[in-house]
């Protein structure tokens, strides 16, 4: 496959968008939350997963060797000795068992409010990653 490497994909415009589908629900509408939720994480998870330079990360073709990338970036951050890397990761641990709740749960209502919330922890992560490694992402 033969990649355009002069366009980058900048992964913050996930959480804008997060935001705008929350503003298009004028009924509260489950599936505006859990899009909105999704990309919340998926904006921090994606810069999160690049500051640590797993962004070319290719899974082994062997179901057995392969790691999750999201464990794989998450332990990254959790066994940091940095203190502002356990705050990326306690933000992207909380935002991921959410995602896998509005992703894979069907029969789980999901309020606005997680959403909301969800947005917020997004942009302190952001902040921490900004921060902390600059916007070279």
């Amino acid at each position: 496959m033969n990649f355009d490497r002069a366009y980058k994909f900048d992964w913050a415009n996930y959480l804008k968008l997060a935001e705008e589908i929350l503003k298009l629900d004028p009924n509260h509408d489950t599936a505006y939350v859990r899009s909105s939720l999704s990309r919340a994480y998926y904006s921090v998870f994606c810069i999160a997963r690049n500051m640590r330079r797993f962004d070319s990360y290719e899974p082994p073709e062997d179901a057995e060797e392969r790691k999750s990338i999201h464990k794989i970036v998450l332990d990254a951050y959790k066994d940091s000795p940095n203190d502002f890397d356990h705050d990326i990761f306690e933000h992207l641990d909380w935002l991921k068992k959410w995602r896998n709740q509005a992703d894979y749960r069907e029969y789980r209502f999901i309020r606005r409010k997680l959403a909301e919330d969800a947005i917020e922890r997004a942009k302190e992560c952001m902040e921490i990653l900004l921060r902390e490694y600059g916007d070279n992402y």
